[in-house]
């Protein structure tokens, strides 16, 4: 009997061995898998991962391999899930990681922060992290937070001309003006070549009324950067604000990207268009709702018009300054 009972056991054993042994066809398609992804066919790598998880689900590393390939490709949404499987099994520097980057990824800015908080606390050594936290709460408009993270980032590297610029736009988001200004300050002594450090340092001082103080930050970055569109266009307001409508009409015309469109709809001061590509920004065709300055450039203007049009990229978003009809061909 107990002999028996033994060979029962053995034989319980044995199975329970074999169940745990990992399917050949899951190790050999995740295998191939490793090989494309190391080749750099990611697309191919997803396959392969999908075919070796439909395989053995439980192959271990499996989920965050084919999250990997999917966070290569750009594709966050999908990653996210796939690192969240794998952190089910245990903690993991790299998943947890991954995890965090795919949320900001995705435009998920303010999940981003909480689980870039958690690793930056877990993992203190990696010292990429707590700047891209700091990029979240700014992104998410935590600037309060984000603002206390780029001061411990300066205790570490008080000579980041970058830290101290994303300081300032933390600091503005939380109306401590004077404060944000004196990091422009900082960040203008210490590189004042770097691309638009005078166009932030003016935009402060723009909102602060100092006109005149604005406008030679602003002809330092077109100093640096003759064509920045931004330095052009508030360098046009700060010159209207003080009567000096020659000049600024200069400034505005050559601060405006131009394009056409058909117009969608129409909203007191906000224009919907679907325009056709605008090159100079990289943008493609698309529908968008624009703001008008002034309003009054829309009179007359129905939907379903075609126009051509500039518009100015401000901080708060593209306004349009010029407005008029296209001929019908």
């Amino acid at each position: 009997m107990r002999k028996s009972q033994a060979a029962i056991l053995g034989l319980t054993l044995s199975f329970c061995l074999l169940a745990q042994q990992p399917v050949p066809k899951a190790i050999s398609r995740a295998q191939e898998g490793l090989a494309l992804a190391k080749q750099g066919k990611y697309k191919e790598a997803v396959v392969a991962y999908q075919q070796a998880l439909a395989a053995d689900p439980k192959l271990p590393g499996l989920h965050l391999n084919l999250g990997l390939a999917l966070f290569k490709l750009g594709d966050f949404r999908k990653a996210i899930p796939e690192f969240q499987s794998e952190l089910k099994s245990g903690p993991n520097q790299q998943a947890s990681t991954l995890l965090a980057i795919s949320f900001y990824g995705a435009g998920d800015f303010r999940t981003a922060a909480e689980h870039l908080k958690v690793v930056s606390a877990a993992y203190p050594d990696n010292k990429e992290v707590p700047y891209l936290l700091a990029q979240a709460y700014i992104q998410s408009s935590q600037y309060a937070e984000a603002a206390e993270c780029f001061r411990k980032l300066l205790e570490l590297d008080p000579d980041s001309v970058q830290v101290h610029i994303l300081l300032a736009e933390a600091l503005d988001g939380i109306y401590r003006t004077e404060e944000a200004t004196a990091e422009f300050e900082t960040a203008v002594r210490m590189a004042p070549k770097e691309p638009n450090v005078h166009f932030g340092l003016g935009y402060l001082l723009w909102k602060q009324k100092r006109y005149e103080d604005a406008d030679r930050e602003f002809h330092a970055e077109l100093s640096n950067d003759p064509r920045n569109p931004l330095a052009m266009a508030y360098l046009a307001d700060s010159l209207l604000k003080r009567s000096q409508d020659a000049p600024a009409a200069i400034k505005l015309q050559l601060a405006l990207y131009e394009t056409r469109g058909r117009v969608e709809a129409l909203a007191g001061d906000q224009i919907t268009f679907s325009h056709e590509p605008v090159p100079a920004l990289g943008w493609p065709a698309m529908t968008m709702s624009f703001k008008l300055d002034p309003p009054t450039l829309a009179k007359g203007v129905k939907v379903g018009d075609r126009m051509a049009f500039g518009f100015e990229q401000r901080p708060e978003g593209p306004v349009i300054r010029r407005l008029s009809p296209v001929s019908a061909q």
